[in-house]
């Protein structure tokens, strides 16, 4: 019977996939896709413990079979996002990537594609315009680092075991009534870049991911004062807008580990 239950919301995953895709393709001659007129397969809400709202779950050990469901499910929840019309150029490569098997080298952007698609834009068009940007040009960086690389992999490291950070980590956990967190080590750093230089970097299944096209451009901004009298000032600035990335995207990687929800 279990077995039997777990095929079935395959099935159903599986369906609003493709229901989805084929929905896209249907309406490729209209001038822009709507969102609201998609209808298909209502996916029930998880509440999770701890949490007061209701969230669509993306259990950590299942996120190959869920991601591309509570992708569809959250721009049909979004109230941002629910109502508004989008290119065809956003829908296509939206469902490019759906159709592709979720693997090491793609996860990054379905997780990105995750994360926009539960955000609070002011505007459907900003979604609009991140996923143009993001998803094309989205490349992991697998090679040996680079110096620059290191040092940054090295700060972050450095930066998760102060005492201070870590403290206010539990803090937010404590505060969602959820345990103590996951050992610092469990979480990695992973590198990429893409042509949209204000993204720095986002939260990743297992890593944190940095941006170095966003992070080369602000390290040339500040090489220009790394000689003479501003030096100290400006290489402390590069660390802080580090650090400040890294603290808040561990924190969602914490709260995203310790629900056990990637959503």
């Amino acid at each position: 019977m279990k077995i039997l239950i777990e095929e079935e919301k395959k099935d159903a995953q599986a369906t609003l996939v493709e229901e989805f895709i084929k929905f896209v393709e249907d309406h490729q001659s209209k001038p822009a896709i709507l969102l609201k007129h998609f209808s298909s397969i209502s996916s029930p809400l998880i509440k999770l413990k701890g949490i007061n709202s209701q969230i669509n779950s993306v259990p950590i050990k299942k996120y190959k079979e869920t991601i591309k469901q509570a992708i569809i499910n959250n721009l049909r929840m979004n109230p941002k996002l629910a109502n508004g019309a989008f290119s065809k150029e956003c829908c296509f490569y939206i469902i490019s990537l759906l159709k592709e098997e979720v693997r090491e080298e793609n996860i990054g952007k379905f997780m990105y594609v995750l994360h926009c698609s539960k955000a609070n834009y002011e505007k459907p068009f900003h979604f609009d315009t991140d996923i143009k940007s993001f998803l094309p040009s989205f490349q992991l960086l697998n090679k040996k680092l680079t110096n620059e690389e290191n040092t940054i992999q090295r700060l972050c490291q450095n930066f998760a075991q102060n005492p201070d950070f870590i403290g206010t980590i539990n803090h937010i956990l404590d505060g969602y009534a959820l345990p103590s967190i996951l050992s610092v080590s469990s979480c990695k750093i992973t590198f990429f870049t893409c042509s949209d230089k204000g993204l720095c970097g986002f939260t990743g299944v297992d890593s944190i991911l940095i941006n170095m096209s966003a992070y080369g451009e602000k390290k040339s901004i500040y090489t220009q004062y790394l000689e003479g009298p501003k030096a100290k000032e400006a290489k402390s600035f590069y660390e802080v807008k580090l650090m400040r990335l890294f603290g808040h995207e561990a924190a969602h990687y914490f709260l995203m580990h310790q629900c056990e929800n990637l959503n």
